[in-house]
């Protein structure tokens, strides 16, 4: 397992969300740090700590602000449980934070948890499952195998992905695979390629949910020049898909 995970460092709320889990209304709790590059990410801010605004702090003042916004969390949670759905975490990646003491404090509230994830960290993402203390679980597929270094801006183990995703196909409990589709960056045989590799032989998989790409406040900003796919183009990659695993929707 390496070097003990740092506790995770919240660093945003939204009380209501319609559009984090499908068909529930849900909280979201942003995690700091990432250690993907991704080009095309909307959560520049939480990638990197060094462009918080809040770093000029000594350690012993953000841990002690990150106390006060994790007990008005929870504080919030449980006046409104009967209001929530469930709670959705996400970042930057929970994973390479210890973010289980967050996770059990909600669990005790009764909530359910989902968790956003690039699958990075199997071992993490087995234990928290193990423990129970994750209900669903969405795991981003930033590209085929061949342009994943690419599209993530860092070296990539490509064997724990492949072990998270056998693991959340094999698991109990709900989950979705999430590909951004982007133009001039992917093509219909990237699509191809990865429906193939999170189908496997036997091409079962729950939800494969391909979205749409959107040039908004994007790690490269190079990005923000680039046009969204447009419905004709998005239907053709879903038709494309589909072929491979029929579960394949499209969002957004």
């Amino acid at each position: 397992m390496g070097e003990p995970l740092q506790n995770a460092v919240i660093r945003g709320f939204q009380e209501c969300s319609l559009l984090d889990w499908d068909g529930k209304i849900c909280c979201t709790i942003f995690v700091e740090r990432c250690n993907f590059r991704c080009l095309f990410c909307h959560n520049p801010e939480l990638v990197d700590v060094l462009v918080d605004v809040k770093e000029d702090l000594e350690p012993k003042e953000r841990k002690e602000n990150n106390h006060i916004l994790e007990d008005k969390i929870i504080d919030y949670l449980t006046s409104n449980k009967d209001f929530i759905d469930g709670v959705c975490i996400t970042g930057g990646e929970p994973t390479i934070s210890n973010i289980q003491p967050i996770l059990e404090k909600i669990k005790s509230i009764g909530l359910n948890i989902k968790l956003d994830t690039n699958g990075s960290n199997p071992e993490i993402l087995e234990s928290l499952v193990n423990k129970k203390l994750i209900d669903y679980i969405a795991m981003d597929i930033k590209s085929n195998k061949d342009k994943y270094e690419k599209i993530v801006g860092t070296k990539v183990n490509i064997e724990r992905l492949d072990r998270s995703i056998e693991f959340i196909k094999n698991s109990k409990i709900e989950y979705e695979f999430r590909t951004t589709y982007i133009p001039k960056f992917m093509n219909e045989k990237d699509v191809s390629d990865i429906a193939h590799w999170l189908g496997g032989k036997d091409r079962h998989v729950n939800s494969w949910v391909i979205q749409r790409f959107q040039p908004n406040n994007c790690l490269d900003k190079s990005f923000t020049n680039l046009p969204p796919p447009h419905d004709e183009e998005m239907n053709l990659i879903l038709n494309i898909a589909k072929k491979i695993i029929p579960n394949a929707r499209l969002r957004g």
